[in-house]
């Protein structure tokens, strides 16, 4: 936040504004995101994709910066002033990063307070949009020791920094010491994560591995018997697990029913299908699904809102046209529900 501002003091042009945003921008998105480009190493055809993730991604999103940039430039003032119209400006595109263009929302400056659990807790007043409020203005502060000539707004820059990350401490830490520990009677919830390997996991031919691996770790050995679920009334499995549609396939709810105690519930991602009315075409959906101890899948609830490239394909006929359709795990990828459901 310091850089940002000292550089915005030294431009003398809109152009210059832009440029400095952009690259200031496209440098931050660039390490922060890096590790997408461990996906392509899963399967060897698309290395060649790798480094156009890696630059295009932070390419594009420099552009919120470079446009933060230009709307500061344009209200700057000197002194503090200038410190509370950069905070908003660049919230305000940080909020509209999340929303645009399906959204991206991802390395939000608010979270760094979020990886604190005691500064985090002023999010339960403000949420995310005010955390990056108070981190943009929090650590542009200092910057007002090394540029400010009046002695006391030399010292009040660090010192409001300080006292505003005091302050948040204190609230989190006495919001945590005295939070409520409530829980639901006769409730014991059980979450399986089974770490298997990305390049296994859509693997068709491992299906069967896959599902055996599920219920031999949520009955921690016991399996193929239920001993080790005794008392569990939830068990929750993570998003689209294996490579099958769980609604049609009987044997494997009856596998999951086998391990599931009387009344008791399966939560799981999984990926259901739609056929269209001229049954000559399938829809996609990611899920979430609930099975009972009788291995009836009581209700599923659609994903809204799909990440680009791994769900669906936008720009998806210039996509076909290069040939790389299969990013997509499902045929022609997965589609949004219209609407959010409860379950």
């Amino acid at each position: 936040m310091m850089m940002a501002i000292l550089r915005l003091d030294h431009c003398q042009t809109l152009k210059q504004a832009v440029w400095s945003g952009w690259w200031l921008g496209f440098g931050y998105f660039l390490m922060g995101l890096w590790w997408i480009g461990t996906a392509f190493l899963v399967d060897a055809r698309y290395l060649w994709a790798m480094p156009f993730a890696i630059i295009g991604l932070p390419f594009f999103l420099s552009f919120y910066f470079a446009a933060t940039f230009a709307l500061s430039f344009y209200l700057w003032r000197p002194g503090f002033s200038r410190i509370l119209v950069f905070a908003l400006v660049i919230s305000t595109f940080e909020s509209l990063r999340g929303e645009l263009f399906t959204g991206f929302p991802w390395n939000a400056f608010g979270m760094i307070l979020g990886s604190s659990l005691e500064f985090s807790q002023i999010a339960s007043v403000i949420g995310l949009p005010g955390l990056t409020v108070l981190a943009s203005l929090l650590f542009a502060m200092p910057v007002l020791f090394f540029t400010e000539k009046q002695k006391w707004l030399r010292i009040s820059g660090p010192l409001l920094c300080l006292g505003g990350l005091a302050a948040l401490y204190f609230f989190g830490a006495h919001r945590i010491a005295y939070a409520g520990h409530e829980s639901v009677p006769h409730n014991r919830i059980r979450l399986m994560q089974p770490a298997i390997a990305q390049d296994e996991k859509f693997d068709r031919s491992n299906a069967g591995q896959i599902l055996r691996t599920y219920l031999t770790l949520s009955t921690r050995g016991s399996y193929p018997s239920m001993e080790g679920m005794q008392g569990i009334t939830h068990l929750i499995w993570p998003e689209t697990p294996f490579p099958f549609l769980l609604d049609q396939s009987q044997s494997a709810r009856d596998e999951i029913s086998r391990i599931l105690p009387k009344g008791s519930v399966l939560l799981t991602g999984a990926v259901r299908a739609e056929e269209k009315s001229d049954h000559l075409e399938r829809f996609y959906f990611n899920s979430i699904q609930i099975v009972d101890d009788g291995g009836v899948i009581l209700a599923s609830a659609d994903k809204v809102h799909l990440v680009p490239f791994g769900e669906y394909l936008p720009f998806e006929s210039m996509i076909d046209f290069f040939g790389v359709r299969d990013f997509i795990i499902a045929p022609g990828g997965f589609t949004a529900a219209k609407t959010h459901r409860s379950l």
